[in-house]
C-alpha cells in the first residue's frame, strides 16, 4: 500500500509540474514570415535563377557572436523583455533547419550541403563551378531564423543572394506585423559584393 501512495504522489507532483515550452515561436509564425521575405525580398534579388534556399549563414556562428545580429543596435528598438526574448531564440539557432512542407516556393539546398561544396583551400570560382554543375543555376538565397518579439508581431531577420565572388547582397531588417500583413519597417545593416 505505501510504494502504491508514493507511486501516486510521484505521478502527481511531476504531472503538475509545468511543461517546458519545446518551441519560442510556433512554426506557423517563423514561415510566414520567411515565405513573405522570400516572395517581396529574395525573389527580386535572384534575377531570374532557380529559387533555391538555404539557412543563413548565422547557425555555423556561435551563439554568443551577436555582433552579427547587431544586437547593440537592438538594445535602443526593443523593450527587454524582447531583447530577453531574442537571445533565448539565439540560443536555438544553431538547430534551425528549414522545412520544405512549409515554404511557398523555394527549393531547399541545407546548409551542409553548401558547405561540402566548399573545400579547404579552394577558391570561391571553385566553389561557384560545383554550386552551378550540380544545381544547374547560379545563385541561391539563405535565411536566417526570424528572431521575434514577446507579442509575436515585431521580428529581425537576416537574409541574402549569393551569386559569385563579386556578386550578392542582403541585409538583416526588422518586420512588423500589421493589419496582419508583414511590412519591412527598418533595415539595420546591409551589404551588397
Amino acid at each position: 500500500m505505501r510504494k502504491e501512495i508514493y507511486l501516486i504522489l510521484f505521478v502527481a507532483f511531476f504531472s503538475c509540474q509545468p511543461k517546458e515550452k519545446s518551441e519560442l515561436v510556433a512554426d506557423d509564425k517563423i514561415y510566414s514570415l520567411i515565405n513573405f521575405v522570400a516572395e517581396t525580398e529574395l525573389e527580386s534579388s535572384q534575377n531570374g535563377h532557380a529559387g533555391y534556399l538555404t539557412e543563413g549563414f548565422s547557425i555555423l556562428l556561435n551563439p554568443g557572436q551577436d555582433e552579427y545580429f547587431r544586437m547593440n543596435e537592438l538594445d535602443s528598438i526593443f523593450k527587454k523583455e524582447d531583447i530577453v526574448f531574442i537571445h533565448k531564440q539565439i540560443d536555438k539557432r544553431m538547430n534551425f533547419r528549414l522545412k520544405s512542407d512549409l515554404l511557398n516556393t523555394q527549393k531547399i539546398i541545407p546548409i551542409d550541403s553548401i558547405q561540402h561544396l566548399k573545400q579547404k583551400g579552394d577558391s570561391n570560382d571553385k566553389f561557384w563551378e560545383r554550386f552551378e554543375k550540380k544545381y544547374k543555376t547560379h545563385g541561391f538565397s539563405s535565411i536566417d531564423m526570424p528572431l521575434f518579439c514577446v507579442d509575436g508581431k515585431t521580428a529581425v531577420v537576416t537574409y541574402g543572394f549569393h551569386c559569385g565572388s563579386l556578386c550578392g547582397g542582403g541585409e538583416t531588417a526588422i518586420f512588423q506585423l500589421l493589419n496582419g500583413k508583414w511590412k519591412k519597417i527598418m533595415t539595420l545593416s546591409s551589404w551588397v559584393s
